[in-house]
């Protein structure tokens, strides 16, 4: 029930590798997952994350404590899902089902916002850093089985039915909601899957996301102007040797994402980056990786450190999906330098991938990953330092 207090004993122990000290703050009595990692989760004090659990039966949001590892239940509701928090008034918004719903921290007071139509699935849930405005997305629900999705594994790289879900083209619309109005804005929308919606975190006006689906076949980043009514894309990709994606807002509004190439269609991607851009597409910089770049990163608050969830440090490196990656870039050589800080372990199903972050303060990296067996959360300080470099 709401308020619920679990206690739990935090579990240490040093890298083998780089003796970094590295945290399970979750208790492993359930799966427990902090959010996708381009929202905000985190305290302006770097004190706590928003988590979910699933200890009660069903997921439902939580306070996970970095001190001490202490969990407080923050709703009570029906298929829980989609959350972000609003670290300046201490509300976390989410869906229960298909209702917008927040729930205060100081007294766990709930309020109900708006609601999804029947036939449409909410997600990417987003916030701005003052709170006032959020945006999320809105996607047709097929009513009509995935027919391919029974010949994909279960935990294959994309979702079961990816493919053809794309190319079903459902409708979507993207919705912005003022705080302070109570009131929803369609801000755009097409015959696609539209998907990482993300809200800029200083201008409530500019609203980042994505034509979901096989990066190599979509343009996939685009940018809404909600006062101009104008889209445009960003960082335009050449169809089938051209990729982009798991992009995000950096603290300062800009946006970050991975970006691969290849000379033909029937080849391995050869190039890989991480690229930076204002969301005009201004002043892009693109830093490149001596080998395959990390699964999601994800930049300090200065941008010029990331975290990642693969580690290749040199060409023959069989196990670099284990670890948990610091990359630093250099911008006179255009490079982003890879240093491996510590293992995660996780097994890579889709439920259980790290999506790394790094706290406000820039001193600690927070991921999930289930080596026991669950979902866990883990924490392990920024330490370029101790981390084996690449040899290149």
């Amino acid at each position: 029930m709401k308020g619920t207090i679990i206690y739990s004993d935090l579990q240490t122990q040093a890298d083998p590798a780089t003796g970094v000290t590295v945290t399970r703050l979750s208790d492993d009595q359930s799966d427990t997952n902090h959010p996708y990692f381009t929202v905000s989760q985190v305290d302006s004090d770097s004190t706590f994350i928003i988590v979910t659990s699933n200890r009660t039966g069903e997921d439902q949001f939580y306070t996970l404590n970095f001190a001490d590892g202490t969990m407080v239940q923050l709703t009570d509701d029906r298929d829980v899902h989609t959350g972000c928090l609003d670290a300046a008034n201490s509300i976390v918004y989410y869906f229960a089902g298909h209702v917008l719903k927040s729930v205060r921290l100081d007294d766990l007071t709930e309020e109900e916002h708006m609601a999804v139509p029947a036939g449409f699935v909410p997600a990417s849930l987003s916030c701005t850093a003052d709170g006032r405005y959020l945006a999320f997305t809105m996607v047709e629900l097929a009513q009509t089985e995935l027919c391919t999705a029974r010949f994909e594994a279960e935990f294959s790289g994309g979702s079961k039915g990816f493919r053809e879900k794309f190319f079903r083209y459902p409708s979507s619309v993207i919705i912005r909601y003022d705080t302070q109005t109570h009131t929803g804005y369609p801000v755009t929308g097409e015959l696609r899957r539209m998907t990482h919606v993300i809200i800029h975190p200083t201008d409530g006006d500019t609203v980042l996301y994505c034509h979901e689906g096989p990066w190599d076949l979509v343009q996939r980043m685009w940018v809404a102007n909600v006062a101009t009514d104008e889209t445009h894309p960003l960082v335009e990709t050449q169809r089938h040797l051209e990729r982009v994606g798991h992009e995000f807002f950096t603290a300062s509004g800009r946006v970050g994402t991975q970006y691969s190439y290849r000379y033909r269609a029937d080849m391995d991607w050869l190039f890989h980056a991480d690229i930076y851009v204002n969301p005009d597409g201004s002043d892009e910089r693109r830093y490149y990786y001596p080998y395959r770049r990390p699964v999601h990163v994800y930049a300090n608050s200065e941008d010029h450190l990331a975290v990642g969830d693969t580690a290749q440090i040199r060409m023959d490196d069989p196990d670099y999906r284990r670890y948990i990656s610091l990359i630093r870039y250099d911008p006179d050589g255009h490079r982003a330098l890879v240093g491996r800080l510590c293992s995660h372990d996780t097994s890579w199903r889709k439920s259980s991938h790290p999506h790394p972050i790094m706290t406000p303060d820039d001193k600690h990296v927070i991921w999930g990953s289930d080596v026991g067996g669950r979902m866990n959360v883990y924490v392990a300080p920024v330490d370029w330092d101790a981390c084996v470099k690449s040899d290149r």
